[in-house]
């Protein structure tokens, strides 16, 4: 129903639902005679942002060495931080460089989780936003420094309709 709807509103351009293992997603055939491309996802949760986030960066290497893609960009709304761990993040180096050790890491990704507390107001509920917010800092860090211009947070939603209402806007 929705994707109709996207699909009546995009000009001369297509859209394309996968569900499939992130992991076996190929974005070469994807990839369009007007060499543009944009990669949308609502909730990729935990690892499957990384698996994503490779595969985006991949394609978009491949292609821009044949000067061919004319605009990318990615928006991804992130969730389920808590799944994350040192060996699956993306910009784990990141932590590193602040001098946090895997442990310290690994508590962080699990305190996550407390991110849908209710009460906004709650101490826990604050600094877990910190973390999730550090956290999609370093996917934008990681998204710049493998050649994407612009990568910011932008929140989306209110949080009354999800405290899940960050995206992560690259191009």
């Amino acid at each position: 129903k929705y994707d109709n709807l996207i699909k009546s509103k995009l000009n001369k351009g297509k859209l394309e639902r996968e569900i499939i293992d992130i992991k076996n997603l190929s974005l070469n055939k994807y990839y369009d005679s007007y060499n543009n491309f944009c990669f949308i996802s609502k909730h990729l949760c935990g690892e499957a942002c990384e698996l994503s986030l490779n595969k985006i960066i991949d394609i978009v290497n491949e292609h821009k060495s044949e000067n061919d893609i004319k605009a990318y960009s990615i928006i991804i709304a992130t969730c389920c931080h808590y799944l994350l761990n040192n060996e699956t993040y993306c910009n784990y180096k990141m932590f590193e460089e602040y001098n946090f050790n895997k442990e310290e890491f690994d508590l962080m990704t699990r305190m996550s989780s407390w991110a849908t507390l209710k009460n906004e107001n709650d101490k826990n509920y604050i600094l877990v936003k910190k973390i999730k917010t550090l956290l999609d800092y370093g996917r934008c860090k990681y998204l710049k420094h493998n050649g994407f211009k612009e990568a910011k947070l932008i929140q989306y939603i209110d949080s009354d309709t999800t405290k899940e209402n960050i995206i992560i806007l690259a191009k």
